[in-house]
């Protein structure tokens, strides 16, 4: 299974809500867990392998690809065990995965490379896509399963709808959003739950077939890393519990009985009034509460 972690948005989460929930996963004993870091600035992978960085790395395997040259068994090679958990296994991404983005690489280029490689059945890989379009792309178009992490913030809804659009166009028909909380006042928890309960009640999300997943509070325990070790923190059980209870058990019953929109089906003029109104209706239910502003 594939999950991938992204947003055009720098700041909101991915790297964090990756190698988190690669750490919470690894708790269960009957999963092999894969992280693969393709954001150019290497977060997952200072966070879970630290220290210097050495050939191969996930740039080495895509590069096969492009070139027609079957990559899995590099891609085992340049897999590494996390220096804090001997579970989780990390391939590595460096500041050349931007070059690389720009040249504009098959999307399947990592679908290949996962389909020849050697991987048990009960792998769990997780992708850390970065912002650049072209990665972001790469990183739906592998997924089982995408996740979208979002901040109480006016700045993430632009980038928020332009990685949903992706998907959409992609097929990608099973993700969810997480919300994510920027700051530790009181105003904002609230305001927070207030805005994941406005996100669930859109339409333009539940006929796209993306849920609305468990927050993740603002926390110094975060920004420190402390999670990376010792016992999982109990305060980010819940969010890790709505995140693998999605994995495992798919979409509920609401989503699933969506009403799927055939886009490559319909003409282009009616195709881009679609999505020209989704857009709009996702900006909406973006906004989070204006009582935040007030309250601050």
């Amino acid at each position: 299974m594939v999950v991938t972690v992204t947003s055009m948005k720098g700041g909101v989460g991915k790297t964090t809500i990756a190698a988190m929930l690669a750490r919470y996963l690894a708790d269960r004993e009957d999963l092999e867990i894969v992280v693969i870091d393709m954001d150019p600035q290497g977060g997952a992978s200072s966070i879970l392998l630290g220290g210097q960085i050495d050939p191969p790395t996930l740039v080495d395997v895509l590069r096969l690809e492009v070139e027609g040259i079957p990559s899995g068994e590099l891609m085992s090679e340049a897999a590494r065990r996390s220096r804090h958990d001997e579970r989780i296994f990390v391939v590595p991404g460096d500041a050349d995965l931007a070059d690389l983005a720009n040249a504009n690489p098959p999307l399947r280029s990592l679908n290949y490379s996962l389909e020849s490689a050697t991987l048990p059945d009960n792998t769990i890989v997780i992708i850390d896509t970065g912002t650049h379009p072209s990665l972001v792309a790469i990183g739906i178009v592998a997924a089982d399963i995408v996740l979208i992490p979002v901040m109480l913030s006016q700045q993430t809804a632009r980038p928020t709808i332009n990685t949903l659009k992706v998907a959409l166009h992609n097929h990608q028909r099973k993700g969810a959003l997480i919300p994510i909380g920027i700051g530790n006042a009181n105003w904002e928890a609230r305001e927070l739950e207030r805005w994941q309960r406005k996100l669930r009640a859109s339409e333009a999300l539940i006929a796209m077939g993306f849920e609305v997943l468990p927050g993740l509070p603002y926390s110094r325990i975060i920004l420190r890393g402390r999670w990376r070790y010792g016992k999982f923190p109990k305060r980010f059980e819940s969010t890790m519990d709505g995140i693998c209870q999605f994995i495992f058990q798919g979409s509920t019953e609401e989503a699933e009985a969506r009403e799927d929109v055939p886009l490559l089906m319909i003409s282009e003029d009616e195709k881009v009034m679609r999505e020209d109104g989704r857009s709009a209706e996702l900006a909406e239910a973006l906004q989070y509460p204006a009582e935040a502003a007030h309250g601050a």
